[in-house]
């Protein structure tokens, strides 16, 4: 089997990315027939999974990225709460911010069992000296 040429893997490429195939032929300056019969090639179908695989791969770990992104956003919002619960000049701020943590965290027996969960957030405010 012959390797595939740069207009075939660029055709491959443009598949995987979901171009629709006139614009593909178009765009490489083939005709149809030939396109399609690199469509029937084994190792043309082989390029096109490998490039789907790697479009895949990139979006999982864009994924995981906005993910960690999200997480981090979380923990700093949570911490503003906090921070309003103890520090806001307004006693209605106060109140608002720990109605707020009320309504939204719910207890758990063991902190371990709930990382999000109302005992740790418990916890984090008893290692800030704030309560007994």
């Amino acid at each position: 089997m012959s390797k595939l040429n740069a207009i075939q893997e660029q055709a491959a490429r443009l598949i995987a990315q979901g171009i629709d195939h006139g614009t593909i032929i178009e765009q490489i300056g083939v005709s149809r027939s030939t396109f399609y019969r690199w469509q029937d090639k084994q190792q043309f179908k082989a390029a096109v999974s490998r490039y789907c695989q790697k479009i895949r791969e990139e979006q999982e770990r864009q994924i995981v990225a906005e993910k960690i992104d999200m997480a981090q956003y979380v923990e700093q919002a949570k911490q503003i709460i906090i921070d309003l619960m103890f520090n806001a000049e307004r006693d209605t701020t106060r109140m608002q911010a720990a109605r707020y943590i009320i309504d939204r965290w719910e207890p758990t027996t063991a902190p371990e069992e709930n990382n999000n969960g109302f005992a740790s957030l418990l916890q984090k405010m008893k290692e800030r000296n704030k309560i007994d």
